[in-house]
């Protein structure tokens, strides 16, 4: 087996520390525990090894040792963890080179799609990490030692899916002061989780007495030993201070029967002991460098001011005074925790303004070594805060465009607000920050205040509150803002400044496209797809990419958009980003491309994913894309024959999107396809009280209502009102025509068709038709005939008997879609379907228009139909006249006979 070696680094966007990925070397003084050895090594049958106990308990040095001694089995990799790395990209990019003792190529990608994710979405990087260990034939253990340094939720979530989805040949080793907040009950019931204790790591009293006679070298009685080892509770961290205790004094008798109390009091006597007993060139030293998380011989140096970094730290080691080597070349040492914060404390309450002076030393050495991040830490720590914000404004451009948002949060909330109000470019950075996390309204407040300055703005900063004011226009649905504010930011972008550049391509292009502009949305997006693809932004590509193919879409070239959705897939299958949510545009899009194809099966097993994504992420941000999905997932189940679950669907979106942030027409087009639903079940009522209720089709019609005046006009159709219908149709084509929206075209032809033949003139229902056809087949189109069922099948019976000369559409297409015109499945069917025998009839009635069929034959006159069941005239006119067409026959006396012979009446 090959020890844990230096990881090859991407370049990410902060240095990684390589010391925090080392696994502290194995001691060759500690004493053996076979016991605690053959529970760690009983634990790798599962996911995930827990060591949860109080500070001072030897977790690592349990960890290092038991790995010496199965070497031989594995790889082993190690991350140390610190307060910082509660930053989720930071921790994120030091997990994945943890998994490099496999080799230098493993996680590559994962690290490249984090350096280049805008806003970190943690599924990216580590469904990538998981698909590159899946190939690894590598047995691996990863420690995260320190675990209880990290507190950010989101950060346990990624850990939690990690453990998950680990393959066979991966075991995760946690070390922490208390159990972690991740699903330890039920790893613990599939019988995947070791759990190690202060009962299993404890000194028993034989331990005590190896450690404290042979390794620390005392000379204590067995009595003395047990009485120690009860006072301490076998805590190793007690017993070593203990010893260290001992050791100094000529009676130990009087020390051990003095030694007691809690054991973080305990620390806290013995430590003032061990310090004060030091000379005084040692205590400085330690408490100088005390403000440090690390040690080097180098940031010693700088701290103290002194040049004997090297040799004190050699020193400290050899005499075992609480410090940890962190490699084996002795470059990097570390305090033992309580005995740091023991220090640190002591420094800061004696001499504040020496402790104070010492970070800020540190502040400068680190950012002497363009480690940003730690600079301002220390810059913090000691309340420099114009230090601290000339280090943010250094590096915090840099962490904006990758989306550190847990980072820029602290630095922020740890800044004085007159600070950063008086200091323009770091007000800019806070703007953006918020804007990430989507919180508008102070957006709005921070953009009127810095730009009542703005005659002292440059050029740059300028640029980068246009792009601001872009996005927030876009993302709060401020469709016409975004376009004019858009054209406006273009100009004054510097070329170089590509993230402000990329940004408003991306957010104009997709204004373009929801305010219908589709080919200047196009030109747009493509611009954005070549500039995401030449700066490598494989996030930006994604939604430049599937912004694109929307508009295609909806510009009728389904081949066009579904071969870009396709090669979005493709990219992310290689890059592992299947099921994530920045992407899932695609998936939609290719969806509802499959229905409309009638793959219906395709599509329903793509936007069941995409929907279980969706669900795992934050509503706020997710919503106007989830309701989309719903929408396809709607049209789809109606595809089925499944109404009363569309209609369910339906329901419960409209539901949860009435607290949603979303513009009033993704709200209108949404509940409009839902009371299109309501129609095709019957519910008549209903849909004519939306109708009623919906703003008017006043002229000029709106591309957002689209949806809704299709609508109308169903609604229209089914109250027998024909003429209103088909004047609202041929207005809703003038508007798609001028907008060369041939899919729109094509829905509207075909309703087109509905209304004529509803007004009793099938003849001339077939020139809309077949335009549709016409229109239809170069890119195939099937569902928006075939969702007509029985309504529409006379008509493409008629077609078929009498296919003109010249027609722009074949046969054999048309019996496609005359193939895929089937009607609801029996479970959502009125009671009264139930009863229909198989019918011989080319088109079957449906299950309204037999309930008519048998009140016909009952005498009633349309007015006491309609009265039965809570239609209007025009509707029961309506049923009457498809009956007539499909039976064949031209009364009501002969559509009776005719249902009696087929068995349709008894």
């Amino acid at each position: 087996m090959v020890a844990s070696t230096e990881p090859r680094q991407r370049s990410p966007q902060f240095p990684v520390l390589a010391t925090k990925l080392l696994a502290p070397p194995a001691r060759s003084d500690t004493i053996s525990r076979p016991s605690l050895d053959q529970r760690l090594t009983d634990g790798l049958v599962g996911r995930l090894i827990v060591i949860s106990a109080p500070p001072g308990f030897g977790k690592t040095t349990a960890v290092v040792n038991w790995y010496r001694s199965v070497s031989d089995r594995g790889m082993l990799g190690w991350v140390s963890l610190d307060a910082g790395d509660n930053d989720l990209a930071r921790f994120l990019t030091y997990l994945i080179h943890g998994f490099k003792v496999l080799g230098p190529d493993v996680g590559n990608d994962a690290l490249v799609m984090l350096e280049n994710m805008q806003r970190v979405d943690w599924h990216v990087p580590v469904t990538i990490l998981l698909n590159d260990l899946e190939h690894c034939a590598e047995q691996v253990v990863l420690v995260l030692d320190d675990y209880h340094e990290i507190v950010e939720p989101e950060i346990h979530d990624a850990v939690a899916y990690l453990v998950e989805h680990l393959p066979a040949t991966v075991h995760i080793i946690i070390t922490a002061r208390a159990d972690p907040p991740l699903s330890l009950p039920l790893l613990r019931a599939r019988r995947e989780l070791t759990e190690i204790g202060v009962d299993q790591l404890r000194f028993t009293q034989e331990e005590a007495a190896a450690f404290l006679n042979d390794i620390m070298g005392l000379d204590l009685t067995a009595e003395q030993v047990e009485e120690l080892e009860r006072r301490t509770e076998g805590w190793i961290a007690g017993l070593l201070l203990a010893a260290l205790s001992v050791d100094e004094v000529n009676d130990a008798g009087d020390l051990i029967a003095s030694f007691g109390g809690a054991h973080h009091f305990v620390f806290d006597y013995l430590a003032e002991e061990v310090l004060n007993r030091q000379t005084p060139e040692l205590q400085r030293f330690l408490l100088d460098t005390s403000v440090l998380d690390q040690l080097s011989a180098e940031l010693c140096d700088a701290v103290t001011g002194g040049d004997n970094g090297r040799e004190t730290l050699t020193r400290l080691e050899e005499v075992n005074l609480f410090v940890v080597r962190l490699d084996q070349r002795r470059n990097w040492y570390r305090y033992h925790h309580l005995f740091g914060e023991f220090l640190s404390s002591r420094f800061r309450r004696e001499e504040p303004e020496a402790w104070r002076a010492c970070h800020l030393r540190a502040a400068d050495a680190y950012a002497g070594q363009n480690l940003w991040h730690q600079a301002i830490e220390h810059a913090l720590i000691a309340e420099d805060f114009e230090r601290a914000v000339n280090y943010v404004v250094e590096t915090g451009m840099r962490t904006v465009k990758v989306g550190r948002l847990a980072t820029l949060r602290r630095w922020f909330s740890q800044l004085p607000e007159s600070i950063i109000e008086n200091r323009i470019d770091l007000g800019i950075l806070r703007l953006w920050t918020l804007l990430m996390e989507r919180s508008f309204a102070e957006v709005t407040r921070q953009l009127e205040r810095i730009e009542a300055h703005a005659d002292g703005l440059t050029s740059r900063q300028q640029s980068d509150l246009s792009a601001i004011r872009v996005s927030l226009a876009v993302l709060t649905g401020n469709i016409n803002a975004a376009v004019e504010r858009g054209e406006e930011a273009l100009p004054i972008i510097p070329a170089d400044d590509v993230f402000s550049r990329s940004m408003v391509i991306v957010h104009l292009g997709t204004a373009y496209r929801m305010r219908g502009d589709l080919e200047k949305a196009v030109d747009l997006l493509t611009q954005g797809v070549k500039l995401s693809q030449d700066v490598g932004n494989a996030p930006a590509w994604l939604v430049a990419s599937s912004q694109r193919a929307i508009a295609w879409m909806t510009l009728g070239d389904l081949r066009l958009a579904h071969d870009s959705f396709r090669e979005a897939l493709e990219y992310e299958a290689k890059l592992g980003l299947t099921s994530l949510g920045f992407a899932i545009a695609s998936h939609l899009g290719l969806a509802e491309i499959l229905r409309e194809w009638n793959r219906l099966d395709e599509s329903d097993e793509i936007i069941t994913a995409a929907l279980d994504v969706l669900d795992r992420l934050d509503d706020r941000e997710q919503f106007g894309t989830k309701l989309y999905g719903l929408i396809i997932l709607m049209r789809l189940r109606f595809a089925q024959g499944r109404l009363v679950e569309a209609l369910e669907i339906a329901e419960k979106s409209m539901q949860q999107a009435s607290g949603a942030r979303l513009t009033g027409w993704e709200f209108e087009r949404a509940d409009a396809c839902r009371i299109r639903i309501a129609l095709a079940l019957g519910r008549e009522d209903e849909c004519v009280r939306w109708a009623e209720e919906a703003p008017p089709a006043a002229s000029p019609l709106h591309f957002t209502r689209e949806i809704a005046y299709q609508t109308l006009a169903r609604i229209d159709i089914a109250r027998g009102r024909f003429d209103e219908a088909i004047d609202l149709i041929e207005r809703a084509k003038e508007l798609a025509r001028s907008e060369s929206l041939r899919r729109r075209i094509i829905e509207l032809d075909v309703l087109a068709a509905l209304a004529l033949a509803g007004a009793g003139d099938r003849e001339k229902a077939q020139q809309p038709l077949g335009e549709a056809l016409h229109l239809g087949e170069p890119d195939g189109y099937c569902r928006v005939f075939a969702d007509e069922g029985a309504d529409l099948a006379p008509l493409l019976q008629d077609l078929k008997r009498n296919r003109p000369s010249g027609a722009g559409w074949s046969l054999a297409y048309l019996d496609r879609i005359i193939e895929a015109t089937v009607e609801a499945s029996a479970e959502d069917r009125p009671a009264a379907e139930e009863k229909a025998p198989a019918s011989p009839l080319a088109e079957p009635l449906t299950s309204r228009e037999i309930e008519v069929l048998e009140l016909l034959a009952e005498g009633l006159s349309n007015q006491e139909i309609a009265d039965r069941l809570f239609v209007s005239v025009g509707t029961v006119k309506r049923h009457t006249h498809n009956i007539y067409g499909k039976l064949d026959v031209n009364s009501r006396t002969q559509a009776i006979v005719r249902g009696q012979e087929l068995q349709i009446l008894y």
